[in-house]
């Protein structure tokens, strides 16, 4: 994201952030805390309000003002996350996760990359001290389900598929491709 970033910045007004957390102090707390205790059994609907805390969090005094002083904003997730590990994983209900986030939030994104990678791939790259990485391969064939349901359906908002099983630099190079075919010169 950096490097997308780093491009974007030379001809745009750009805040980048991350999920969970983002730059607040709060944010920044409660994602170590999930972190810490991610694969410490807790109840699927503790992890789906703790993660959802944290966003509204970052929405509301990050992301929308950014939005308002009419930045582009690029974070590396969205609510599609909570959809994907909390419904598809582990709770098996989308829809559920889904009307509640919907009761939760302010606002779509405008656009939204999937960057689809083949799961063996993605757990190559992830690193080793990931707590996610523990959650073992069914968890994450299940997540990959999850993205490809989503993104197979329409969405009140433009998807755009980027093959990531491809180094890093074709990858980059397809984001660049589809962010110069949708950003105004």
């Amino acid at each position: 994201m950096t490097r997308i970033f780093d491009t974007l910045s030379k001809k745009y007004r750009v805040h980048k952030t991350f999920e969970p957390g983002g730059s607040l102090k709060f944010s920044i707390d409660m994602r170590k805390f999930i972190f810490d205790h991610i694969n410490d059994n807790l109840s699927h609907m503790t992890e789906l309000l703790l993660f959802q805390a944290v966003r509204t969090e970052l929405y509301g005094k990050e992301v929308l003002p950014a939005l308002l002083d009419e930045y582009i904003v690029l974070s590396d997730r969205c609510y599609i996350s909570s959809l994907v590990y909390q419904g598809k994983c582990l709770l098996g209900d989308m829809q559920v996760v889904q009307d509640f986030l919907e009761a939760t939030f302010v606002r779509y994104p405008d656009i939204v990359f999937f960057f689809d990678v083949d799961v063996e791939t993605a757990l190559t790259r992830m690193s080793d001290n990931d707590p996610f990485k523990q959650k073992g391969i069914n968890y994450w064939k299940a997540a990959h389900a999850g993205y490809q349901e989503i993104f197979g359906k329409e969405q009140p908002f433009k998807t755009i598929r980027i093959d990531a099983n491809q180094s890093a630099d074709n990858v980059f190079e397809q984001l660049k491709h589809a962010l110069i075919n949708i950003l105004p010169t």
